[in-house]
């Protein structure tokens, strides 16, 4: 482990700012589904030729189910991503972990070269063409990564 560079902790602040735009806009939007979908709920229950429900118990349990249901979403987001970037900031530590070249390809569609590692956290790597041209399979080489987050940084 070591410290995270600057760089890198720009990196990580644009991707928690980004991330914490997606998660207030889903959390906005949640939030008038919760407020309107019990009144429609309970519209329609009272419209019913034999309402089991009064308008105002049917809307009561409608609301009462909206809630737990943003309650648990916005956890789940938030533990999604949020939480793990918020974690590499506060503790602004990274990963080194030593990997071997798997294979070798050349993506003509996009004229890029990449090496296949063997990583639990990276399938692939984009590199340049000389790093490339310069390592063979069964070579190792350093990958870095945030500590929480697991958000790739780069190789050497």
């Amino acid at each position: 482990m070591e410290a995270l560079s600057n760089d890198e902790i720009n990196f990580l602040s644009v991707k928690q700012e980004k991330e914490r735009r997606t998660f207030y806009f889903g959390m906005k939007l949640m939030l008038i589904v919760c407020l309107i979908m019990p009144l429609f709920v309970a519209t329609i229950i009272h419209f019913e030729d034999k309402p089991v429900l009064s308008f105002k118990e049917a809307y009561w349990y409608a609301q009462i189910t909206m809630v737990l249901m943003f309650i648990f979403v916005m956890m789940a987001t938030y533990t999604r991503k949020l939480l793990f970037i918020n974690l590499d900031l506060k503790h602004q530590q990274k990963m080194i972990e030593s990997v071997e070249i798997l294979q070798k390809k050349f993506m003509p569609q996009n004229q890029s070269f990449h090496f296949y590692i063997k990583s639990q956290i990276k399938l692939s790597i984009e590199v340049t063409q000389n790093d490339f041209l310069k390592f063979v399979e069964g070579d190792e080489i350093n990958i870095e990564y945030s500590k929480y987050s697991k958000e790739y940084f780069g190789y050497f």
